[in-house]
């Protein structure tokens, strides 16, 4: 009859793979997040890009700036952007700005990075409007 003491590597090995499989896992998820966060702030941008386009050329129409705004905004759901339009006469200038509230998945993360509520993310496009 063997003694359970004879082979003590195999229940360290058990306790060493408990201790790192969630450290492994939280930084997965945070990669993850962080693909997710570098997809939404690009898709925003575009999206503010390409109201400012539409706005240069109809910057009377904030219905439509606000609808192309959305339409670009790909992955995320309108009722969650906030879309601000400024036009400044004086520069002759259409300024679109959109905002958006990230909440990471990766528990933990979201107090340490900007509150519990998710990151806010924000980006504005300049163009002159033409005519």
């Amino acid at each position: 009859m063997k003694k359970a003491a004879e082979n003590p590597i195999r229940g360290q090995s058990i306790i060493e793979f408990a201790i790192t499989i969630p450290l492994l896992l939280i930084m997965l998820v945070f990669i993850f997040d962080l693909g997710r966060a570098t997809f939404y702030y690009s898709s925003i941008t575009n999206s503010a890009r390409e109201g400012a386009r539409y706005g240069i050329i109809k910057p009377d129409d904030k219905n439509g700036i606000q609808q192309r705004v959305e339409d670009f905004s790909f992955g995320i759901d309108p009722a969650d952007l906030v879309v601000n339009v400024l036009i400044n006469d004086e520069e002759n200038s259409i300024t679109v700005g959109v905002s958006f509230n990230f909440v990471p998945a990766t528990p933990l993360i979201g107090p340490f990075l900007g509150g519990s509520d998710g990151i806010i993310f924000q980006t504005q496009t300049t163009m002159e409007i033409e005519g």
